[in-house]
């Protein structure tokens, strides 16, 4: 389920006892450098006391980076919002990343190759997959004001799929080929004009010359475009071949075959007629090759043989050094066999092994090398105590080798849900992604240092995408709800033990017990120490339910099926009125699908409708009521008031009247979100959603916090 645009914040008090100025925590899911923020608001204050940035990586990193300044720039294969990749930029200096872009699958998604630097200055790219027709997007990226455009959906003529990199021409233009569909359905050519942004396909390839190109074209001194396939030819091993822009044909210069198969690299230029590259395969002992073309004379030579013992199957263009030498890796073989760091001397045509890779260094190097100003160079490894991926640096002189940034959001990150404080002091909530498995978190903020620390990771199996805030209860553990996975793949009810570190899963839910597919869903505990939540789907109507699990005993009961006669797809929480009954607003369902306020007795499991929506010029949403006075509930409706954009309302849970005490306006902030809290001043405090999304920038800069004072 995609996250909606809209920031859900829910605020927290933080001490309990009376305060002159009572301070205020928050989460927002998105804002910040892209992977939410915690803010802090005093009361009376007219700005936040304080934001801490999250900061947050994808799990599975870039394929490619280029170096602008002192940064790196790229794109990864997962992670962002809708797990399509982000496009990011690296400080090598600070060592902190930041996030500019999140891919989606409606847009494009999947980034396998570098960012080209054009002679604009822009830097363009492509996704693989995703977008209109499903076959990856091109995109151009603004470095001054870091606005990425997406410029051309690939379609089934233009050929999917484009990678590694474009190049530029000398005739001004941008080459980049595909590897799927065209006319053949072997990939295509296609040609970007600078000055129009139009997109132009320029060669279908043949299977009967060649296989399709996974490599960045080169220029010939004579004009002509040279790349490779890594399958395809006589041999079905790849060719090497030649495009003449002036007539569009393409010729093959050269089979692999037998004693060198499956380029997967991209050539380099060592001079203006010399071409460098690999083969995964072929050569003595099949562990892949080094060689050259000539593209004056059109001619092959093998200039080195790799060996289990100095490296085996390379997958990754090489680097030409500052200091004239070539530099590479190799997937597999070393002492390790987990792949191999190397230099190539091309005055004296020598290899020299310079480090084998390692569980302890990270395994399977599968991004050609980029160097820094002081020749550094750096890659990427998998890393198997984590399962993600991390970058490396690598100084040639000193041949000191060190891991530096991860993709691994293991901090968590898309805070839907808020804080909960528990009896230790610290405060703990979870995360609809991030954590190690890119499926969220549970993670602990300690207020006084301003750090978070992931505690658990969901997965597959326990659960994972958390919506909702979670409970802390009265036995001193932390209670909360996973949407998503889980035995039958609706999510679970988990326990967390603050005080010795045990996560619990305590129950999965069934799709008649109840799905959750939105936002919501928070959960309480009443008085007779049973927690009481509810699910916006699933249940017999697929209307959603209400349920009540006993945290002694672990048994978990449907108190009711909700069937629209007493509301449908509930989005908030229930809360426990003085009168010893819980009540909640739900969001649809009654004579008019306006949505209903129901109340449940705990005693006799008995379900009333206390109020209808219709006609009252207020709604539920994803917000759970708040008591005040005895009795009286209040809430926030996103729509409705006087300007129909939002209001705050009171319920009686004795006459069942509701009335309106405020109604927002777009000046001071409107389509209220999330539920209210009652600080010691005597004050309810709230939020409103940003007048627009914007999902970089300062969070400052989108929400507005409007202070409510309740006459009774």
């Amino acid at each position: 389920m995609k996250i909606s645009s809209t920031i859900l914040l829910i605020l927290l008090i933080i001490n309990g006892q009376a305060l002159a100025q009572p301070k205020l925590i928050g989460t927002n899911a998105i804002g910040g450098n892209g992977y939410g923020t915690i803010y802090k608001y005093n009361a009376g204050d007219s700005v936040l006391s304080d934001v801490l940035k999250i900061n947050g990586t994808p799990n599975l990193g870039p394929w490619g980076l280029i170096k602008i300044g002192n940064y790196f720039y790229g794109g990864t294969t997962t992670g962002g919002g809708d797990g399509g990749g982000v496009f990011f930029k690296y400080n090598f200096i600070t060592n902190e990343s930041y996030t500019l872009h999140h891919f989606t699958n409606v847009t494009g998604k999947q980034i396998l190759g570098a960012p080209f630097q054009a002679s604009n200055g822009k830097l363009y790219g492509a996704t693989y997959t995703g977008g209109t027709y499903g076959g990856g997007s091109i995109f151009e990226f603004d470095l001054s004001s870091e606005i990425l455009t997406y410029i051309y959906q690939l379609n089934t003529s233009s050929g999917f799929g484009a990678f590694p990199a474009f190049m530029q021409h000398s005739n001004g233009k941008l080459y980049i080929t595909t590897i799927q569909k065209g006319a053949n359905d072997k990939g295509t050519i296609l040609e970007l004009d600078l000055i129009s942004n139009a997109i132009q396909k320029i060669y279908d390839f043949d299977p009967s010359i060649s296989g399709s190109s996974i490599s960045t074209l080169v220029e010939a001194p004579n004009g002509n475009l040279y790349g490779l396939t890594s399958t395809g030819g006589a041999n079905n091993s790849g060719t090497i071949f030649e495009f003449d822009l002036t007539t569009n044909n393409l010729f093959k210069r050269f089979d692999f075959g037998e004693q060198q198969q499956h380029p997967l690299a991209s050539f380099i230029k060592v001079n203006s007629t010399k071409l460098i590259g690999s083969t995964t395969s072929g050569g003595t002992g099949n562990c892949g090759v080094l060689f050259e073309f000539d593209l004056t004379t059109n001619t092959y030579t093998k200039l080195f043989d790799f060996s289990q013992s100095l490296g085996k199957n390379p997958r990754c263009a090489l680097t030409k050094h500052p200091n004239g030498k070539i530099y590479g890796t190799t997937y597999e073989g070393g002492s390790n066999n987990k792949g191999v760091l190397f230099e190539f001397d091309l005055s004296s045509m020598s290899y020299q092994k310079k480090m084998d890779f390692s569980t302890s260094t990270g395994i399977n190097p599968d991004m050609e090398l980029i160097y820094d100003f002081a020749g550094n160079l750096y890659g990427l490894v998998y890393s198997t105590s984590d399962n993600n991926e991390q970058l490396f640096k690598y100084n040639w002189y000193s041949n000191s080798y060190s891991r530096i940034l991860k993709f691994n959001a293991s901090g968590g990150h898309y805070f839907t849900g808020g804080f909960t404080l528990a009896a230790n002091g610290k405060y703990y909530g979870t995360t609809f992604s991030g954590g190690k498995h890119f499926k969220g978190a549970l993670i602990e903020f300690d207020y006084n240092n301003n750090t978070v620390n992931s505690k658990f990771s969901f997965n597959d199996s326990t659960g994972f995408n958390s919506y909702s805030a979670i409970l802390h209860a009265s036995n001193n553990k932390i209670y909360g709800i996973t949407n998503n996975g889980g035995l039958f793949g609706c999510g679970s009810i988990f326990e967390y033990d603050y005080n010795n570190g045990v996560y619990t899963k305590k129950h999965d839910f069934t799709y008649t017990d109840g799905d959750q597919g939105m936002p919501g869903g928070m959960i309480m505990e009443a008085s007779n120490g049973k927690i009481y939540g509810m699910r916006n789907g699933g249940g017999i109507y697929g209307l959603g339910t209400l349920y009540e699990f006993d945290t002694a005993t672990d048994s978990f009961v449907v108190k009711l099926h909700f069937n629209d006669t007493l509301g449908a797809e509930p989005l908030g929480g229930l809360v426990q009125a003085s009168n010893g009954k819980l009540y909640a607003g739900i969001n649809g369902g009654g004579s008019s699908a306006q949505g209903l306020i129901i109340e449940y007795d705990i005693n006799t499991d008995s379900v009333i409708m206390k109020k209808d929506f219709n006609g009252t010029g207020v709604s539920a949403y994803n917000g759970t009521f708040i008591e005040v006075a005895p009795n009286k509930l209040y809430a926030l409706s996103i729509i409705g008031g006087q300007n129909n954009e939002g209001a705050l309302y009171e319920f009686d849970c004795i006459t069942n009247q509701i009335a309106i005490l405020y109604s927002f306006s777009a000046p001071t902030g409107c389509d209220p979100v999330g539920s209210l809290v009652y600080a010691s001043n005597g004050k309810l405090y709230g939020s409103t959603k940003p007048a627009m999304y914007i999902i970089l920038g300062d969070f400052l800069s989108l929400i507005l916090l409007q202070e409510h004072i309740i006459i009774n």
